[in-house]
């Protein structure tokens, strides 16, 4: 258009005539009116020791309109962390409204030639049962619920959600309802 190609990418020019590209316009995650690159967050989140890829997306949210949601694949053998552990490392460094509401540990879905597929990810946080089908799937390669502390010995999905029984007898009833009572 124009005489110029539109490739969707954004960047900025420096006064030096330095062209940056700085994000995807279809991967700024707009919470509230605020823009969010998901690169930037994406950034922060490679240097929590052990994490191998990620990915962060928008997810829809009744209140905001769209949140980040961060897809994390940690490397074989990486100490365990957390949900709340990756939010409360990037709250360290990022503005709050910047930060992941949901973290679903998972394989990261990549192309042959290893490019992250983000549209994979964008249908799987367009649905909350999706992002806990990925999450259910990292806690059986993980063989620990990472969301409540304990090692799984069952995940069975119901119509109403999900049930986890725990190898210390305990089950959590419905996932996605102790999930949306836990947001922070």
């Amino acid at each position: 258009r124009g005489g110029w190609f539109h490739s969707g990418d954004l960047a900025v020019v420096h006064p030096d005539g330095y062209l940056q590209i700085t994000d995807r316009s279809k991967d700024i995650i707009i919470p509230g009116g605020e823009n969010i690159s998901s690169v930037e967050v994406e950034e922060v989140l490679y240097t929590l020791p052990g994490v191998l890829y990620v990915a962060v997306v928008a997810q829809p949210d009744d209140k905001w309109g769209e949140v980040p949601c961060a897809f994390v694949e940690m490397k074989d053998g990486a100490d365990a962390v957390t949900e709340g552990d990756v939010i409360a490392f990037c709250r360290q460094r990022l503005a709050h409204f910047k930060c992941p509401r949901r973290v679903v540990f998972c394989e990261v879905p990549k192309t042959a030639t290893g490019k992250i597929q983000k549209f994979k990810l964008r249908q799987q946080a367009g649905s909350r049962e999706s992002i806990l089908d990925a999450w259910n799937d990292g806690v059986q390669k993980l063989g620990t619920n990472v969301r409540f502390g304990h090692e799984v010995e069952k995940i069975q999905k119901g119509a109403g959600g999900f049930t986890l029984t725990c190898a210390n007898g305990t089950s959590v009833e419905s996932i996605a309802e102790q999930r949306r009572k836990n947001v922070p």
